[in-house]
């Protein structure tokens, strides 16, 4: 009877682990998921809104700087001390620049490559074929916005360029634009480092989990064992009770048997 309750126990303890299982696989890791897509979104957001701030504040520099409109009309002067904010202004420890263009295509002004100056490029495309100047030109005009393409980076000029996010609106004026952009491998950088930290974390759950049901599984056991021991000792001795009484009734018909035969035995 011991036997039957145990093994009676670790099945229950057994499917108990099955359903949380079940219930993780099903639930918990759709959520993680999820949660991982929702990171995702939101980096991008943060580094689009870090584009966007970058382009408007560098506008509003050389807006305060510059009476009246930007373009064309502005004098010699005033051209180079906007090409030395241009060139000047980068970010992201050096990665991040600007660059100034016209209406045309023409670029005014460059931070990283300065041989583009001077020349139209509106009809650039990357690898994909996406005129991803005309694209920002246009997001410009429509009051600003941002355009996807893939660029070549510093340490891989040769390669047919990494996702990027450009970011382009247009200066006071509606002659001359300033664009900006991140590069999505920075945004995937960062991802993986929150998900390394995550499945740590998953990690470090999962051996969690597995101890307090193997502590559960021994507490369920002991509980049982408790509570069965003297339903098991009263179902041993209601045995013990049948095996007397069989026993007893056994004997009885034996001397009964033994009886009627020395009865039925001829003297």
């Amino acid at each position: 009877y011991r036997t039957l309750v145990r093994n009676y126990l670790v099945w229950l303890v057994i499917g108990v682990t099955v359903a949380i299982a079940v219930l993780i696989y099903f639930v918990f890791y759709p959520m993680y998921s999820r949660l991982i897509e929702d990171v995702d979104n939101v980096i991008q957001k943060r580094y689009r809104a870090e584009a966007k701030h970058i382009v408007e504040s560098i506008a509003t520099t050389i807006e305060s700087m510059v009476p009246g409109g930007i373009g064309p009309e502005l004098s010699a002067g005033q051209r180079e001390a906007v090409k030395h904010i241009i060139r000047n202004a980068k970010f992201d420890g050096g990665k991040g620049y600007i660059y100034l263009y016209d209406i045309h295509g023409q670029c005014i002004a460059h931070g990283e490559q300065r041989d583009k100056e001077g020349k139209n490029l509106l009809g650039l495309e990357d690898s994909d074929g996406v005129r991803f100047i005309e694209e920002l030109l246009k997001a410009a005009k429509q009051g600003g916005g941002f355009v996807r393409y893939k660029w070549a980076t510093r340490e891989q000029p040769d390669r047919s360029g990494k996702p990027k996010i450009g970011y382009a609106q247009m200066l006071r004026g509606d002659t001359w634009w300033l664009g900006s952009g991140v590069y999505l491998e920075d945004i995937d950088r960062e991802l993986q480092l929150m998900k390394a930290a995550q499945n740590a974390l998953l990690d470090k759950g999962k051996i969690l989990l597995l101890v307090l049901l193997a502590l559960l599984m021994l507490w369920v056991l002991w509980i049982g064992m408790q509570v069965t021991r003297p339903i098991v000792a009263r179902m041993k001795a209601l045995s013990r009770a049948a095996d007397l009484e069989r026993l007893y009734v056994a004997g009885d018909l034996h001397d009964s048997v033994a009886e009627f035969v020395r009865q039925i035995k001829p003297k």
